[in-house]
């Protein structure tokens, strides 16, 4: 599903790498840019680099402005 949503540079390797990771769309919403660019996968780099790690935050972070209420 996540490589269905039209993120820059996520594709399906690496959107079954972060969904393997990161267990739910929630958790991985709530991910910080380090936490994305930076987790290991059985003691490994995850390949997940800056470039996937910052489209992928930009979009979460997007998202979740968007549909915030005012205060």
């Amino acid at each position: 599903m996540l490589a269905g949503l039209g993120v820059r540079h996520v594709g399906a390797r690496a959107a079954q790498t972060l969904a393997t990771h990161f267990g739910t769309i929630e958790q991985l919403s709530a991910a910080s840019l380090d936490e994305l660019q930076n987790f290991k996968i059985d003691g490994k780099p995850s390949g997940i680099g800056s470039e996937i790690a910052g489209s992928l935050y930009s979009f979460c972070n997007r998202k979740s402005a968007s549909t915030s209420s005012p205060t």
